[in-house]
């Protein structure tokens, strides 16, 4: 335990101090295996927060050992340290309790929580956070939320339920849109590679990637658009606004690879693509309008996104995987994540797959950079996801022919 806290403790200071959002990633992630590693290998069932400050990699790292079926058992958190939280870190522990994961003090965790809907504290992300995980919550705290926060909580139901697609000519119109960016943030994005990835709207079959290079044209291969089939399924069938959902729509930053190609039973032996949230909270999105035309800006399928950030979903990636695919899936060969986007990779009916190498050379390229190891570090640009309608079937080129 005193190791975890010095590895920490270092790790926050230098995370605090950097708004580099490729170094955020890399320091969040460190952060987040120093403590899934200590509750692989610790035998002690109760948590202790030692810092309020790690109590979210604590929430993160037990979503994802149950989802892996990783927790032998239930884990213990005693009242003295949910009294350190504050009140959306309450929400979410009463959350884990809730989907009986931790055992803890539930009738403190639902008074605390009541008397902030009763005295209307709530801010918006913890009435976001309480709206979105509505079905890990006491009916009466939902209802009173409701009640209490109306507009907060119908506007996130709205984007929740959206399921209408865009018509071919709204995401030709996405597709095609020049970019020109005024915000500060948005600079470090200027003139730099647009991804684009095309699902159906049910997950189970595989999605399409294209990619634009910093001058907006699209890249191909052998005279041909490059494209690869991408899933973005996550194993659990969750929404996109839950821990390990679906991987959400809208505009997400493209922000270089992580340092290793460690986990490589997870995440496959190549290193695999950082996926940042545009900072912004919930209609306050400027930031991610700048990258969609006027005629979006009102328009909820990419709220999606928002909404995900809102609740505090973090580590989204493009990797490949060293897990076996099922044959007898509509996703075969591919394999399904923890609500990331993943390629192929491995050895099936003979063909060695290694897509995740294809797309690093292809995403360097399209940055302009030689293709070689270090420069993965340097790719940059966004990534766009858009659902195009409910066929059930993988989409391929053929479906796209409609955007060039």
């Amino acid at each position: 335990m005193r190791l975890l806290i010095l590895v920490l403790i270092v790790l926050a200071n230098a995370f605090a101090t950097n708004s580099n959002p490729t170094i955020q990633s890399h320091l969040k992630e460190q952060r987040y295996e120093a403590v899934r590693a200590h509750f692989e290998s610790n035998s002690n069932k109760v948590i202790t927060f030692f810092s309020a400050e790690f109590a979210d990699e604590v929430y993160q790292v037990l979503w994802d050992l149950n989802d892996e079926g990783k927790l032998k058992s239930k884990l213990v958190v005693n009242k003295n340290d949910l009294a350190k939280l504050n009140l959306l870190q309450k929400l979410k522990y009463f959350a884990l309790n809730r989907a009986d994961i931790v055992q803890t003090d539930a009738d403190y965790l639902q008074r605390e929580i009541s008397l902030a809907i009763n005295q209307r504290s709530m801010r918006d992300k913890e009435v976001t956070y309480l709206t979105s995980f509505r079905n890990y919550f006491p009916r009466e705290l939902v209802l009173a939320a409701k009640e209490s926060f109306p507009e907060t909580v119908n506007s996130v139901l709205k984007i929740v339920n959206h399921d209408s697609s865009l018509s071919k000519e709204e995401i030709k119109e996405v597709f095609d849109f020049r970019v020109s960016l005024t915000s500060s943030y948005n600079q470090q994005y200027k003139d730099k590679l647009r991804i684009f990835v095309f699902c159906r709207r049910q997950r189970r079959y595989p999605c399409r990637l294209l990619i634009k290079d910093n001058n907006g044209e699209l890249v191909t291969s052998n005279n041909k658009v490059f494209s690869i089939p991408v899933l973005a399924k996550a194993s659990r069938d969750l929404p996109s606004n839950i821990t390990n959902g679906q991987t959400p729509q809208g505009v997400h930053s493209v922000d270089g690879v992580m340092p290793q190609a460690n986990r490589q039973r997870a995440f496959g032996k190549f290193r695999r693509v950082i996926l940042s949230f545009l900072p912004g909270f919930n209609v306050n999105d400027e930031n991610t309008k700048e990258f969609l035309p006027t005629s979006q800006h009102e328009k909820l399928w990419w709220k999606k996104a928002s909404l995900a950030r809102d609740v505090d979903r973090t580590s989204l990636r493009i990797h490949g995987t060293g897990n076996v695919s099922s044959d007898d899936r509509p996703y075969y060969p591919h394999v399904p994540t923890a609500g990331c986007i993943s390629t192929r990779e491995g050895t099936y009916n003979n063909v060695i797959y290694t897509d995740q190498r294809t797309l690093l050379d292809a995403l360097m390229r399209a940055n302009f950079l030689d293709v070689n190891y270090d420069n993965e570090m340097k790719i940059k640009g966004t990534l766009t996801l858009i659902e195009l309608d409910n066929l059930k079937e993988p989409v391929r080129i053929e479906d796209l022919n409609f955007l060039f």
